[in-house]
Order: structure tokens, then sequence, then C-alpha cells
């Protein structure tokens, strides 16, 4: 069951739709502190993005792993947002 404050995702789950979650980056340039390793940053991110989920009562999360800040609109990734959609 999702969380108060879930928002969309929160209630869609509530209301019984099967959510799913596809984060394209790992976030591993998401820390303040420049010296960290960029595969443990990844590590913790995604860790916290499949509590966050579970919270939520998201079903599924999935990563992509494409570079975190260097996301490009290529048509390969374009495929895989396609196919996880369909």
């Amino acid at each position: 069951m999702g969380s108060p404050g879930g928002g969309t995702l929160g209630q869609a789950s509530d209301a019984g739709a099967c959510v799913r979650l596809l984060l394209v980056t790992s976030g591993e340039r998401g820390s303040a502190d420049f010296q960290a390793e960029p595969t443990a940053v990844a590590a913790q991110r995604e860790a916290e993005a499949s509590t966050a989920a579970a919270i939520l009562g998201i079903t599924e999360v999935a990563f992509l792993h494409e570079p975190d800040a260097g996301v490009e609109n290529t048509l390969a990734l374009r495929a895989q947002l396609v196919s996880y959609i369909r």
C-alpha cells in the first residue's frame, strides 16, 4: 500500500494500478562529495530509489544505467524506453 503523501504514484498504487518505475540513470553524479566513488554513489541512489518505491507500493523498479548528467536522445535509448513501456 502506498504511503500518505506519495503523490500520484502512491495514489495509483493504492487504487490497484500496477505501478512500475523506470530510471534512466543511477545517479552516480548525485553527491556533493567530489571524491565519492561513482559506483558507490550509484549503488546508494539505486537503493534509495528501491526503498522509496517499496514504500509507495511500486511493483517494479528498473534502471537503464545511462550516464548521469550525460543522457543523450539516441535511437537506442528511445527504443529501450518504448520497449519498457510496451
